[in-house]
């Protein structure tokens, strides 16, 4: 992989060996970098009709046909993003974990919980999980993912959940591999 360092080009016999990486709660001076890797989603794997991004703003995806009303969407999408980036450095119930090496972030998830207010019991979130691709199948994600059912379970979330793009097969594959498996298909209408 030109352009790495030695330590992502580095594998053992049987296979990539895992990056020795820090997973820590985002600080507010890693904002900006964590918001680039936000913006790195894209469409690395999920085939999708044409989509405009303008309007709605990176890793936000709309069908082009102007069927569906945005008046009701910020101008400004990045500020959002970047908005609800900041609010996980403190939030109480909303967090985000970056993996560090040597002060490079190689990834970040994000995780939220919340109640029902007739049922007992706590839901966590993943919502995102990215890893630069170069360091990808190296413990990365596994570590992040961890870090996320970690601090949920210590907001006293009980059951797990995360939605994977129709058509997200290595999501769903790696997402298999930690133990999760598929219950339901989720729907979404946006109003």
């Amino acid at each position: 992989m030109p352009g790495f360092p030695a330590w992502v080009r580095s594998r053992n016999a049987s296979g990539p060996t895992p990056l020795p990486v820090v997973v820590r709660r985002v600080r507010h001076d890693d904002l900006d970098e964590v918001f680039e890797l936000w913006c790195s989603f894209g469409d690395e794997e999920i085939p999708q009709p044409p989509l405009s991004f303008d309007r709605w703003g990176p890793g936000i995806a709309v069908p082009n046909d102007g069927a569906m009303s945005t008046s009701h969407i910020p101008l400004e999408p990045s500020m959002c993003v970047r908005e609800h980036l900041a609010g996980t450095v403190t939030h109480r119930a909303s967090a985000c974990f970056v993996a560090d090496h040597d002060g490079d972030l190689l990834g970040f998830v994000t995780c939220s919980w919340s109640g029902h207010p007739t049922m007992v019991g706590r839901t966590g979130y993943v919502e995102e999980l990215y890893v630069r691709p170069g360091v990808r199948r190296r413990a990365v994600g596994s570590r992040l993912l961890q870090a996320a059912l970690d601090y949920l379970r210590d907001c006293e979330a009980t059951v797990f959940k995360v939605e994977v793009p129709v058509g997200g097969t290595r999501g769903i594959r790696f997402f298999q591999r930690s133990g999760w498996v598929c219950e339901s298909t989720a729907l979404t209408l946006h109003d």
